[in-house]
């Protein structure tokens, strides 16, 4: 579930905090280049963010295991979604 968003005019990021469940699959952290991947085709799929890509915004997810509370991030950037 997504929480908020913010933007890091700064460091032209894109801050979105989201909690997973408690149904969530521990697993969930041995697929990281999984969850990686999906993240990018939603971008490059959604033209919603063509103006954010084609200025070279990066953009990362912040998650939080509802389960016992730890975090993990991803960070995609140009290079990643192909701007």
């Amino acid at each position: 579930m997504l929480d908020s968003t913010v933007y890091d005019l700064q460091n032209r990021t894109y801050r979105n905090y989201l909690t997973l469940g408690r149904e969530t699959p521990p697993t969930l952290l041995d697929n990281l280049p999984l969850v990686r991947q999906s993240l990018i085709k939603d971008l490059q799929d959604n033209p919603n963010w063509n103006s954010a890509r084609e200025r070279g915004v990066r953009f990362e997810y912040i998650y939080r295991m509802e389960r016992d509370g730890s975090r993990f991030s991803v960070l995609l950037g140009p290079d990643d979604y192909g701007a």
